[in-house]
């Protein structure tokens, strides 16, 4: 029998939720989709979960970032993907507490709103105007999900997580993409090379599609991978965070992209700059030598094909690929003066690539005539015009403050390890927005990701520098 008290503690939406759990499970028995009726409570159990331990669900987001190739669902349900799951629980959790709480919450007074609700109309009125029907209206709900996705970051990701949590999810995640890319060169493993059709050599893809992707990944996660190594106590994590920056690097050499040997060099040139002031004389001598060494370690493991690849970078007229990037800057640049305000329309770039003479001379049949632009900001330049990349460069602008202004604070403050961190996500970012330059995702998720967590910076450094200016513990603050 179940006593008075107990029936007393049941709140209705448990009974509500779990009678509508045993309706649908009775429904799909009796129905021909039977095989599919434990799906209503384990979707009761997972959202259970989601709202009880919301900050797990979104660092599971940004883990399975670099393994874009298994987030889906197998089968019909291919469609259907992980993180885009949890990102709508999420977002529907923030949503409950508006309503519960009655008031804005303080994230939404960040000054990146502004720019970037700006931006979201510039897209949605390019759109309304674009001469290529649905395609610019198909990118508005993605442009809207990134602007959840930020949400969802700077809600989720507390001090701790901004510390401790997400600089390790990142770099494990990351270096583990990178190490099945490593696997499948060396092992021939289709789900983590892929075989270049013109050309005699492999290329780690991990968990990623484009090989190019995984080095843009690798490149983000190395100036963590510095922060461990010049602020570990142990000589054991040093090293330990040394054998992993040591395979990212040559899972970066195996993806054998050009643009991320280039990158790297400068990622590999901003991490000494930013960590110069953090070390001795001496102790940097020694860091220098151990960067040296690792990178002489991982250019004789890699094959002779790589250098090979590379090489074509000063074969201008023979080399295909640039020949296209040059093609693909002269379209944009009479796209843009074609509509030179408000562009054709998000994502439209593709479309107006394919109806110029260049799209059959670098595409020949059976291939697609459509290419990206391997240029985010010229994408952007196209898709919305100056209005819309004035606004999206302005976004950027504001990310870099708010990372400069909360390196300061923790800086004048003494807070060394912590403005090392911050000069990490700083250095990763801008590697970012370099490697953009070839690349094209408007919403890459280390991009949505770093906007965002440029306001956590800020807030975090704020909180402590009045913490210690009252005096307070750190375990206080």
């Amino acid at each position: 029998m179940i006593s008075t008290d107990t029936i007393k503690h049941i709140r209705p939406f448990h009974l509500l939720t779990a009678l509508g759990v045993i309706g649908l499970s009775a429904a799909l028995l009796t129905g021909p989709y039977y095989y599919l009726s434990p799906l209503p409570a384990l979707f009761a159990a997972v959202l259970f979960v989601i709202f009880r331990y919301p900050s797990a669900a979104f660092y599971a987001i940004v883990f399975v970032i670099p393994f874009g190739a298994f987030r889906g669902l197998s089968g019909e349900y291919g469609f259907l993907k992980i993180h885009w799951i949890l990102g709508f629980f999420l977002v529907l959790l923030i949503f409950c507490r508006m309503v519960m709480w009655k008031r804005l919450p303080a994230w939404l007074s960040s000054p990146l709103w502004p720019w970037l609700g700006g931006f979201f109309a510039v897209a949605v009125i390019s759109a309304s105007f674009s001469r290529y029907g649905m395609v610019g209206w198909r990118e508005i709900p993605l442009l809207a999900a990134a602007l959840g996705f930020m949400a969802v970051t700077m809600v989720f990701v507390s001090d701790r997580g901004f510390q401790h949590i997400l600089p390790a999810v990142l770099v494990w995640s990351i270096s583990l993409s990178a190490f099945f890319s490593t696997l499948g060169y060396v092992g021939n493993i289709d789900f983590f090379a892929e075989k270049i059709t013109s050309g005699s050599f492999k290329r780690g893809t991990g968990g990623t599609y484009d090989p190019n992707n995984l080095a843009l990944m690798i490149l983000f996660s190395l100036p963590f991978l510095a922060h461990y190594m010049v602020m570990a106590k142990r000589p054991v994590v040093r090293f330990l965070c040394l054998g992993v920056f040591l395979l990212n690097l040559l899972g970066l050499a195996l993806t054998f992209s050009r643009g991320g040997a280039l990158v790297g060099l400068f990622t590999l040139l901003g991490i000494l700059v930013v960590h110069r002031r953090r070390m001795r004389p001496k102790t940097l001598g020694i860091a220098v030598g151990l960067v040296l060494l690792t990178v002489l370690v991982v250019l004789m493991m890699v094959p002779p094909s790589y250098w090979q690849h590379q090489k074509t970078l000063t074969h201008f007229d023979r080399d295909k690929s640039l020949g296209l990037r040059t093609a693909q800057l002269l379209v944009g640049w009479d796209a843009f003066k074609a509509r030179p305000f408000l562009g054709h329309g998000p994502g439209t770039y593709k479309e107006y690539y394919a109806q110029t003479p260049h799209a059959h001379r670098y595409a020949p049949a059976p291939f697609s005539l459509r290419h990206k632009a391997h240029n985010v900001y010229l994408e952007v330049l196209v898709g919305t015009g100056l209005v819309g990349l004035a606004l999206f460069l302005a976004v950027i602008a504001k990310a870099l403050v708010n990372f400069f202004r909360a390196r300061s604070l923790l800086r004048r403050d003494g807070d060394r390890a912590e403005s090392s961190l911050v000069d990490a996500y700083l250095l990763s970012f801008l590697s970012l927005l370099v490697y953009l330059l070839i690349f094209s995702d408007v919403y890459h998720k280390y991009f949505l990701l770093s906007v965002p967590i440029s306001h956590v910076a800020l807030r975090f450094a704020m909180r402590k520098t009045t913490c210690q200016a009252a005096g307070a513990n750190e375990d206080a603050c």
